[in-house]
């Protein structure tokens, strides 16, 4: 900005000196105050023209701070956005789970878990959009016990599967525990790691 007025400066000094040695010759010849009446006008109409479009350059120019925070925020707004979950909720069991937006299109199927002592209660799948029977993808499963089940479960009855362990907590309210079926991802269907990470990431929410 500071070159921008020596600039002007040097130009309007050049310009008048040039005139004034044309006056001072032109005087000589008799005709001193016709030249000088004329450089006048023709000073002001330079003037006229640099100093607006110098002052016009300023004014357009935002500060350097207001440039960057500008820059930084249309950066900013052309991140992405991290992806929202889709929320699958139970009013009978009340109970919500979390999915990934990969898993809008869900099917829901109940089916019933069996035990010994006959015991039996519901068992919630929830199917992933890309399942087919050709081609199966691992369901995301929640049995659902009654207090008094889970009561027989904890001494270790009823025995809802042949594996050495019995189902894994999820999550209980005030008449339901929720709990996902023991070694649930044991057959490496498509799609398991995914599974058994969302359940790592407390997905089910009791209400």
């Amino acid at each position: 900005m500071r070159r921008s007025h020596l600039s002007i400066r040097l130009l309007v000094s050049k310009f008048r000196n040039g005139l004034c040695r044309a006056s001072s010759l032109e005087a000589r010849h008799g005709e001193e105050e016709e030249i000088s009446g004329s450089c006048k006008p023709i000073l002001l109409a330079v003037l006229f023209l640099v100093v607006p479009a110098n002052y016009a350059a300023r004014s357009n120019s935002a500060p350097l701070s207001q440039q960057v925070r500008q820059q930084s925020d249309r950066a900013d707004a052309g991140k992405a956005q991290p992806a929202k979950s889709i929320v699958y909720k139970n009013k009978k069991y009340r109970f919500r789970f979390s999915l990934p937006r990969s898993w809008k299109g869900y099917a829901l199927i109940v089916e019933q878990w069996h035990g010994s002592s006959d015991q039996k209660g519901p068992e919630i799948l929830i199917r992933h959009l890309l399942w087919t029977a050709a081609n199966p993808h691992q369901d995301i499963q929640v049995m659902v016990f009654t207090l008094a089940q889970w009561e027989l479960i904890d001494q270790g009855e009823p025995v809802v599967s042949a594996a050495p362990v019995g189902p894994g907590e999820l999550g209980r309210n005030a008449k339901y525990v929720l709990a996902v079926p023991p070694r649930y991802s044991a057959a490496g269907l498509l799609g398991c790691d995914d599974v058994i990470e969302i359940m790592q990431q407390n997905s089910l929410h009791p209400f």
